[in-house]
C-alpha cells in the first residue's frame, strides 16, 4: 500500500514538472513577482498618473521613467499592499528616473541586462500597470533593436543625427506601463518601456538599458547630491564593479585602492557590478567610515575609507566684472562642434541672455556661437544646470567640459548636478545651427529654486 502511495506521488510531481503548461516565459514571469510593481503618483493636484517600476537593488531601488511621477513620491503596490516610494535621482531629458522604496529590503531584484548585443526578432517580455489595473505582462520579439521616434529614415541617410535610439517591439503595452522593464528570454532587464504609436499597431519603443548604464553618473551623483568624497569612478557597463579612476590625494587613493580593482562589497553590502556601487552607499552616515573589499590580480583585500566634504572650485574674484557675456559668430555647415580655433569671428559683442538667431543677421542656420564670461551663484549648495540645444551644444564650467549635447538634433535636454560654491564661476557654452530650429536655454533648479532658465543677472563678463 505504501508503495503504492508512493508511486502515485512520484508520478503525479513528475507530471506537474513535465507539464507543457510551465513554458520558459511563465518561469520568468514566476522569478519577476515582486519585482515589478505598479506605481502611481500626483505630480499636479488632482492629476493621478499610473505607471510601472521594475525594482534592481536590494535597498528597493526601482527604475522607470520620469514622465510617471515628474520628481513627486507617490505610492507603490507590493502584494496589494501600499508602500510610499521617494525619487531619489532623475534625468527629465532622458525621460529617466531611479525611486526608492520606504522600507529597508526588497526581494527579488529584476536583474540588469546589457543592450549593446540586441536582436531583431529574439523573444522579449513587457511587464506593467496599463490603465492602472495592476501588473500585466505581455510578450512579443524586437522588431528593430535600434531605431529612431519620429525621424524619416530617408532623413537620416543624409546625415548623420544626435538624437537618442530605442528599442522597438511588439509585444502589447499601453498608458500605464511606461517604466516597466523589458525583459529577454535570460530574465535580464534590457530596456525601460517608455511610449508607443498611436494609430500604428504593434510599435512600442523601450530605452536601451546601455543608455541608462552610460547615464547612471548623472542619474545618482552620489558624492554630489549628498556632500561626500570618495574619489572612485566606476565602469558602468562591465560585469563587476571594476574602478576606472581614482582621483589623486582621494579617501579612495589614501585606502590604496588603484584603477583595475573590483570592488566586491562596501559598508557591509554586496557589490555585484558598477550599478551597485552608488545605489549600495545611499542609506547611510555619508562622512563615517566605511570598509571596502576589493579583488586584485585573483586575491581579496579590505580596506578603510574615510570620506570628506566634496570639494569645491574656488570662484572668480568680481572686481571688473560686467553684466552679460560675451559672444563671438561663427560661419559654416556645421553636422558636429568645429574647431573654433580654426575658424574667423564674423561678428562679436556682448548679450545679456543666450540668444541666437538675432546674434547672427547675415542667416537664420548654418552658423556657430561661443558664449564666453561668468556665472554668479546667489548661494553655496547643489544646482543642477540642464543644456537645451537644437542643434549640437557643449557647457564648460571652471574650465571642465561637464555637459556636452553636441551632434545634430532636435531640442533635447542634458543636466548634470553641481555642487559649488557662491560667487563667479568660468563659464563657456558651445552652439551650432545647421537646420531646424535655432533653440538654446540654459535651466537652473536648486532645492530652493524649481527649474527656471538662468536669469540673465547672473552672467557676467571681464
Amino acid at each position: 500500500m505504501r508503495l503504492t502511495i508512493a508511486f502515485v506521488l512520484a508520478s503525479a510531481v513528475a507530471t506537474i514538472e513535465a507539464s507543457p503548461r510551465e513554458t520558459p516565459t511563465v518561469r520568468l514571469i514566476k522569478k519577476l513577482n515582486g519585482a515589478v510593481l505598479p506605481i502611481f503618483a500626483e505630480p499636479e493636484k488632482g492629476k493621478l498618473t499610473s505607471g510601472t517600476a521594475s525594482v534592481i537593488h536590494p535597498d528597493g531601488f526601482m527604475l522607470s521613467n520620469d514622465h510617471v511621477s515628474e520628481g513627486k513620491p507617490g505610492i507603490a503596490l507590493i502584494g496589494g499592499k501600499r508602500v510610499r516610494f521617494f525619487v531619489v535621482g532623475r534625468l527629465p531629458g532622458k525621460d529617466i528616473a531611479l525611486l526608492g522604496l520606504d522600507r529597508t529590503k526588497n526581494d527579488p531584484i529584476v536583474p540588469v541586462g546589457r543592450s549593446h548585443d540586441l536582436m531583431a526578432g529574439e523573444p522579449v517580455t513587457a511587464a506593467g500597470n496599463p490603465g492602472g489595473r495592476g501588473l500585466v505582462y505581455s510578450q512579443g520579439i524586437i522588431s528593430a533593436p535600434s531605431i529612431m521616434r519620429g525621424v524619416n529614415a530617408l532623413i537620416i541617410s543624409y546625415f548623420k543625427t544626435g538624437r537618442d535610439e530605442f528599442i522597438q517591439f511588439d509585444a502589447a503595452s499601453n498608458p500605464g506601463n511606461s517604466g516597466g522593464p523589458l525583459i529577454n528570454a535570460l530574465g535580464q532587464q534590457i530596456g525601460i518601456v517608455s511610449a508607443g504609436v498611436p494609430g500604428e499597431e504593434n510599435v512600442n519603443y523601450a530605452i536601451p538599458m546601455d543608455r541608462v548604464r552610460r547615464l547612471f553618473g548623472h542619474l545618482l551623483p552620489l558624492e554630489v547630491r549628498w556632500d561626500f568624497w570618495v574619489g572612485l569612478e566606476m565602469d558602468f557597463m562591465a560585469k563587476r564593479a571594476r574602478v576606472t579612476t581614482v582621483a589623486g590625494n582621494s579617501p579612495a587613493s589614501k585606502a590604496g585602492i588603484k584603477v583595475g580593482d573590483v570592488i566586491t562589497s562596501a559598508g557591509g553590502k554586496v557589490v555585484r557590478d558598477g550599478l551597485d556601487w552608488p545605489m549600495g552607499l545611499i542609506k547611510r552616515k555619508h562622512r563615517e567610515p566605511f570598509e571596502v573589499v576589493f579583488e586584485r590580480k585573483g586575491k581579496s583585500r579590505t580596506v578603510t575609507i574615510r570620506p570628506v566634504a566634496f570639494p569645491l572650485a574656488d570662484v572668480v574674484p568680481e572686481k571688473g566684472m560686467k553684466p552679460g557675456l560675451k559672444y563671438s559668430v561663427y560661419h559654416g555647415a556645421f553636422k558636429v562642434m568645429p574647431d573654433f580655433g580654426e575658424l574667423k569671428i564674423q561678428h562679436a559683442g556682448v548679450t545679456k541672455d543666450l540668444a541666437t538667431e538675432s546674434l547672427s543677421p547675415d542667416r537664420d542656420e548654418n552658423f556657430a556661437l561661443v558664449f564666453e564670461g561668468f556665472l554668479k551663484l546667489p548661494k553655496t549648495g547643489l544646482y543642477r544646470l540642464s543644456l537645451g540645444s537644437d542643434d549640437g551644444s557643449k557647457l564648460f564650467m571652471d574650465g571642465d567640459l561637464v555637459i556636452d549635447n553636441d551632434d545634430n538634433h532636435p531640442l533635447q535636454h542634458l543636466s548634470r548636478f553641481f555642487r559649488l560654491k557662491a560667487g563667479l564661476h568660468r563659464l563657456r557654452i558651445e552652439y551650432f545651427d545647421h537646420t531646424g530650429d535655432a533653440e538654446l536655454e540654459l535651466n537652473v533648479e536648486s532645492p530652493k529654486i524649481d527649474e527656471q532658465l538662468v536669469p540673465s543677472d547672473w552672467y557676467f563678463h571681464k
